[in-house]
């Protein structure tokens, strides 16, 4: 092993709060224990929400806090509900909650920690959609700092029945 190999043994999942994310958190066990990924973080990354009309500019002192927002705690009951069916002994976790540009929060993330892997579920955008406006798949095939796994779900292995 080859100084900082052991540091590779990581992987980022991107994930938000739908079935295709439970079936995504199965997948990125499944594949950590058979490529020996020691480490999964996973992200959930929510856009900056608009000012309401009423209370303009106040804020929760810091909405990103685990403690304070309940997407920490579905993207963490999801976790729980896939360990209690396949433990994945050996493979620690956390989940990181960030607010802002979805493609800019990921990759600075991947900046920061030397990953093996990125994975990140398909876009559900339509073809012709994702032609004229893009996708977040195709950015991060371009700036991923690591290799990207892309996951598409089959119906039958993957989604929740």
């Amino acid at each position: 092993m080859q100084p900082g190999e052991d540091l590779l043994k990581r992987a980022l999942v991107a994930v938000d709060i739908s079935d295709l994310s439970y079936s995504m958190i199965q997948f990125a066990f499944s594949f950590s224990r058979r490529q020996g990924i020691f480490h999964i973080d996973f992200i959930h990354v929510r856009e900056e929400e608009m000012e309401s009309s009423e209370g303009i500019g106040v804020h929760p002192p810091d909405p990103t806090a685990p403690e304070r927002t309940g997407r920490y705690r579905i993207i963490e009951d999801m976790i729980t509900n896939v360990l209690d069916s396949a433990p994945a002994e050996g493979i620690t976790f956390n989940i990181l909650v960030k607010t802002g540009d979805i493609l800019e929060q990921i990759l600075e993330r991947g900046r920061e920690m030397p990953y093996g892997f990125l994975i990140m579920g398909k876009s559900r955008k339509k073809d012709l959609d994702t032609l004229f406006e893009g996708s977040l798949q195709n950015a991060m095939i371009m700036n991923s700092p690591c290799p990207l796994l892309i996951f598409v779900p089959r119906k039958e292995k993957w989604f929740i029945r």
